[in-house]
């Protein structure tokens, strides 16, 4: 995959006055970010179809994963004020697709009753 074939970014960039309005003011169009999300989902679901089975991981959540997190990339960069190219955003998105799962664990002070006890 390369960077000049993820289109996303091109669009949000197009429409640069629209996204942050929405961003910031999710009272104008409310439902406006699930329902991006859930366009972004199916096509996740789609691009899936072609994927190798794998039949640990559940696609639907996958997908549902994939979407949350390309909007969550999108809100921030509009959050910025669109502070990177559109072409680093996607060379950005490939590098966080190409890594490697997290395999630490982090340690929090959150404790259970449990071990309170």
């Amino acid at each position: 995959m390369k960077a000049s074939t993820i289109k996303i970014f091109d669009h949000v960039a197009r429409f640069s006055e629209f996204y942050p309005t929405i961003i910031h003011h999710e009272s104008i169009m409310p439902g406006f970010q699930t329902k991006l999300c859930n366009v972004i989902k199916e096509l996740a679901l789609k691009d899936l179809q072609g994927a190798e089975e794998n039949h640990t991981i559940n696609k639907d959540l996958q997908a549902s994963y994939q979407s949350y997190a390309l909007l969550g990339m999108i809100i921030e960069w509009v959050k910025s004020d669109f502070k990177y190219s559109t072409k680093y955003m996607a060379e950005q998105l490939i590098y966080i697709l190409s890594c490697k799962p997290i395999s630490k664990v982090y340690q929090t002070s959150f404790t259970t009753e449990t071990e309170q006890s």
